[in-house]
Order: structure tokens, then C-alpha cells, then sequence
């Protein structure tokens, strides 16, 4: 016998899943989706620009103006640095002078040069390698390592007074960031053009501008951390206008210079999930100093000298973990050096500097050149 009741309960069941669908399609929300409704979205990945710090969320080291100066930029001032003392010192010898610096001792080809072995020898082609210790020592970003460069450069000089060529540079960066247990590694080139013009035999002006890229990595150790690489673009530029004076076996040499260099750095994406934008960091040098050397038998001639360093243009160091960075604008470098020429076509030196006055970057540098006239 069949039970009368039954219909009514199945028409009040079915009543009751309309009004709950009812319900569920005035909220916006179909029930098949309602299940997961209550489930919260993941936080959407963070990002780090060049106002972030590094040392919060999971932000690579190459988001401090810091850090950037000590190491992100340190390949494209040694480039220049070195350059533009070289050619300053092979056009302080066109006017039959001394050399003074790294990339020296090639033989005067003004008039008073012309006794010198190889003086009528128009091209010089030159090689130098160097390597620098580097450290940023500002505790929460604490990083250090070595910066190592080789450069080649091919030159030929117009009427005795204009040096013209260019110069290849490969750089090799390797930073332990112990802050986050991590490593910052970078390899690049650069190409730059370079001339140095004897104005008198004694007022010098040299000239170098260069672009360069170089693919760096990230390493970050700590919780949370992640992984990343990028490529940095990079130009630099340096005007320098130098005073050389002889007095018996002395030579003294003045200079001024003024060099920049700009890194932009490429946006990427770390392991983590976690954006990097794209940023730029630019450094302007003002560089002030004097060099002296004596020439000694057998074509030796050691040198010294020191040079004022002041940031005119730099990106400042953010406080950051509750320490505020030095933030130092102004150093000393001091040079101590000897330069070798042959009695033929082969020239040559050893270059060990310090800068000094920077309680928070270290920069230590040694550097051999050689050379060879033909």
C-alpha cells in the first residue's frame, strides 16, 4: 500500500534546494562554487623597486643605493679609472715625459722623445690586468668578495700630439652577501673608445666613453629568500685635463677628472615569486691628484701619488633594520707603482692602490700592465 505522504515530502525537499539556490544566486555565488567561496586568496607576490629594502621581504641586494655603489657599479669606475689613467699617462709622453701611472712607460714621440728607442713607432698595443678587493661593511647589507678586470686596448697616434684607439674590458664579479648567506655574481664586457690630446707638451687632455653589459645572478640563503638573475646595461664616460713639469729626473703630474657611470638594471623575477623592477643607479666622481715619479737607470721608474675622490651624483643608502648607512661622499686613493721600459718595443708595470675615508666601502687594487710599440 503506497504511502499518501510521500509526494508532499518530495515537494517540500525540492522547495527547500530552491531556496537555497535562491539564496546562493542573490549572493553572486552558484552552488557548485560555494565549497571553495570560503577559501581566501593567496597575498598577491610581492614587489621590490629601488626604493625597497633588501633586507625586508625577500628584496635582492641590488635594491640598496648602498650596496649598488660599493659593488653593482664598482666594474664600470674600474674600467674608467683605469683608462683614464693610462691614456692620460701615454699623452703625457708625447711630449717627451715620464710615465706616471698604469699603461706607461711608452716611449715620448714629440721632439724631445725622438732619441728613445722606437720613437717612430705609431701604434701601441697594450694589456692589463687587475684585480680588487671590495667590501660594503654597513651591517645589514655586509658583503664582500673581489672584482677582477681585463682589458686590451690598440691605439696609433696622429702628428705626435693625438692618441686615438679603443679598449675591450672583461669583468668578473664575485660578492659573498653574508647578510643573507648569499652571493652576488656578475660577468660582463665593455667597449671603449678613448684619445688623449697634447694640447702643449705640458697641458694633457684625455677623454674615454664606454657601454658595457654585464648578466648577473642573486643568491638568497635566508628564510623566505629566492633566486634571480638580470643583465645589467651600462655607460661610462671621463674628461680628465693633466699638468706634467720635469725637473732633472722628476717628473710631477696634476690632474682633475670628472667621471660617471650609469647601471640599469633589468626587471626579473625571483624564485620566490617576488618582482624586481627595473632600476637605475648613476655615480658622478669629481677626482683631484698628483702623481711623481723618478726615473732611475735601466729604464725604471718608480711613482707615487694620492687623489681626492668626491660623489657629486650618487644614490643615497636608505636606513634600514634600524641602522642608518655613513653614506660617505668623499675618499683618498693612494697609488704606489713602478713602470719598466725596454731598451726595444716592450713596456711595462705593477700598480697597488688604496682608498681610504669611506668607513663603510673598501676597495683595494692591484694591477700589472704591458705593452708593445710597433
Amino acid at each position: 500500500m503506497h504511502d499518501l505522504k510521500t509526494p508532499p515530502r518530495r515537494f517540500a525537499a525540492a522547495l527547500a534546494r530552491l531556496a537555497l539556490a535562491a539564496m546562493f544566486c542573490a549572493a553572486g555565488v552558484s552552488p557548485a562554487l560555494a565549497s571553495i567561496v570560503i577559501t581566501p586568496s593567496p597575498p598577491p607576490p610581492s614587489t621590490c623597486d629601488s626604493s625597497a629594502s633588501s633586507g625586508d621581504n625577500s628584496c635582492p641586494a641590488t635594491s640598496s643605493g648602498g650596496f649598488n655603489q660599493a659593488v653593482t657599479s664598482a666594474g664600470s669606475f674600474q674600467v674608467g679609472s683605469t683608462l683614464g689613467n693610462a691614456i692620460g699617462s701615454f699623452g703625457a709622453q708625447l711630449g717627451g715625459g715620464t710615465a706616471t701611472g698604469p699603461g706607461g712607460a711608452r716611449y715620448a714621440l714629440g721632439d724631445t722623445g725622438k732619441s728613445a728607442a722606437g720613437a717612430g713607432d705609431k701604434w701601441n698595443a697594450w694589456f692589463a690586468l687587475s684585480e680588487n678587493h671590495i667590501a660594503y661593511n654597513f651591517q645589514p647589507l655586509q658583503s664582500s668578495g673581489h672584482l677582477d678586470v681585463a682589458l686590451a686596448g690598440l691605439d696609433y697616434t696622429f702628428g705626435n700630439n693625438l692618441i686615438v684607439g679603443a679598449a675591450l674590458s672583461g669583468e668578473r664579479t664575485r660578492i659573498s652577501t653574508s647578510f643573507n648567506g648569499g652571493s652576488f655574481r656578475g660577468n660582463g664586457n665593455t667597449f671603449a673608445p678613448y684619445l688623449a690630446w697634447a694640447i702643449t707638451p705640458r697641458w694633457i687632455l684625455d677623454a674615454v666613453v664606454g657601454v658595457g653589459t654585464t648578466d648577473i645572478s642573486t643568491t638568497d640563503n635566508s628564510a623566505g629568500g629566492g633566486n634571480g638573475n638580470t643583465r645589467d646595461r651600462r655607460n661610462l664616460a671621463s674628461l680628465g685635463l693633466s699638468y706634467n713639469y720635469q725637473t732633472g729626473k722628476w717628473q710631477l703630474t696634476g690632474k682633475g677628472q670628472v667621471m660617471s657611470a650609469q647601471d640599469r638594471l633589468g626587471q626579473f623575477t625571483l624564485s620566490n615569486g617576488t618582482n624586481v623592477a627595473a632600476s637605475s643607479n648613476r655615480i658622478t666622481q669629481l677626482r683631484f691628484g698628483g702623481q711623481a715619479a723618478y726615473k732611475l737607470q735601466q729604464g725604471i721608474t718608480p711613482f707615487f701619488g694620492a687623489t681626492y675622490i668626491y660623489d657629486a651624483q650618487r644614490q643615497n643608502q636608505a636606513p634600514l633594520a634600524g641602522q642608518n648607512a655613513a653614506n660617505d661622499r668623499d675618499a683618498v686613493q693612494l697609488q704606489l707603482g713602478i713602470n719598466f721600459q725596454s731598451s726595444g718595443r716592450l713596456y711595462g708595470g705593477l700598480l697597488l692602490s688604496t682608498e681610504q675615508g669611506r668607513s663603510q666601502i673598501k676597495n683595494d687594487q692591484v694591477l700589472a700592465n704591458i705593452g708593445l710599440r710597433f
